[in-house]
């Protein structure tokens, strides 16, 4: 009797979860290991949520989908893009392996989490509104209004002769890369006429969940020092107003185990299931 009673709470618990996927989407400088690096995962399996594969892009090969044989819990896609691509390129790669994680899983509904600039890429596909089965979209530290850090980046790229010479002998290779990102941090810089954020932030939004993880400012030397407060939170987007729950988590702008927890909070108020405690 016991043995039954426990198989059936087990059901129970992965029926909580049936028919949804989380969907997971790194940021500049970080890849589909960041979110096991830094422990996310591992609060989302307390609650139930199991990696069910990843989505690899190649420049030569296109977008492919690893699959793992889970059952039942509730699934996780980690995908990695081509982080120092604009950010419509990245929204391109999303949606192909969107395609292919729905051939996969037809009947489940899609919940995007997007770390840092990851959370504007998912926020262009949602505006794309090519997936219906798109139900959420959380974003952790993400510059919705931009960061002055892009700006920077983008000064760096943009020097005169022989001051561009000075750079690319100091910098070798990482001077390359920050030329190779340039078309993302034009896409990263503050809103203003003309801009890609600009642009973004008054279009029209479809009407789903939204919940922006923002870190907590305690002091100057206490905070978010790549993107500031006020730039995570979609709630100051005029057109999201009142329709985003905003949520405080974290001091630092890297992924935290905390991350994680606040993920899997979330989908139990989305999915309308009691709170673990």
């Amino acid at each position: 009797m016991k043995k039954i009673l426990v198989l059936f709470f087990l059901a129970l618990c992965n029926a909580v979860f049936a028919g949804d996927s989380l969907v997971l989407i790194h940021g500049y400088g970080g890849s589909a290991n960041s979110w096991h690096k830094h422990n996310v995962t591992r609060a989302l399996a307390a609650d139930g949520w199991r990696v069910a594969g990843y989505g690899f892009f190649d420049y030569r090969y296109g977008v492919y989908l690893d699959r793992l044989p889970i059952s039942g819990a509730g699934r996780i896609y980690i995908l990695q893009v081509p982080y120092r691509a604009p950010i419509s390129y990245q929204a391109q790669v999303v949606e192909d392996m969107l395609h292919k994680i729905s051939k996969q899983r037809p009947d489940d509904n899609l919940h995007l989490v997007g770390h840092s600039a990851g959370g504007v890429v998912a926020r262009l596909v949602v505006v794309g509104n090519k997936f219906a089965k798109i139900k959420t979209l959380i974003t952790i530290a993400s510059p919705h209004f931009g960061t002055r850090r892009a700006e920077m980046a983008l000064d760096l790229t943009d020097l005169s002769f022989p001051f561009s010479e000075m750079a690319e002998a100091a910098g070798g290779k990482e001077y390359d890369k920050f030329q190779q990102a340039e078309g993302l941090f034009r896409d990263l810089a503050r809103p203003r006429p003309g801009t890609f954020l600009n642009w973004l932030n008054w279009q029209s939004h479809p009407d789903i969940n939204y919940y922006s993880i923002v870190r907590k400012r305690k002091s100057f030397f206490s905070r978010d020092l790549l993107v500031p407060t006020i730039s995570q939170d979609m709630g100051l987007i005029p057109v999201l107003h009142d329709r985003t729950r905003t949520i405080l988590a974290g001091k630092s702008h890297g992924l935290k185990a905390r991350d994680g927890f606040a993920i899997a909070r979330i989908m139990r108020e989305v999915l309308g299931k009691p709170q673990a405690r």
